[in-house]
């Protein structure tokens, strides 16, 4: 969430080079962490920004999440082992975030 979209992807694709069954634990905001207007977002973006950790990355939160996720670990080498989102998601309302476990495979 605090690095730019190219540092994620060459974490990831270097994590992806490890032995084969190697798993990464990782948490994760989606872009409607970054887009909402909602004050309680507009304030932690603010709050971010001001301790020089300014938030920079999500992975589409267009439903479901999980999908987008897996597409992104996918391009990278990578496959969802497990995957929780936070924040309730549903065809209307998106999820803010999660926790997930990367496979090498």
């Amino acid at each position: 969430m605090y690095l730019e979209q190219a540092a994620i992807e060459d974490t990831l694709s270097k994590v992806a080079g490890c032995a084969r069954g190697s798993l990464l634990a990782f948490d994760y905001f989606t872009t409607e962490t970054l887009e909402s207007t909602m004050l309680y977002w507009r304030y932690g973006r603010a709050a971010a920004k001001a301790v020089g950790g300014p938030l920079k990355f999500g992975v589409d939160s267009t439903p479901p999440s999980r999908e987008r996720l897996s597409e992104l670990l996918r391009s990278c080498g990578l496959a969802i082992f497990e995957q929780h989102v936070l924040g309730r998601e549903t065809t209307k309302k998106r999820a803010w975030g999660g926790f997930a476990i990367a496979v090498v495979q």
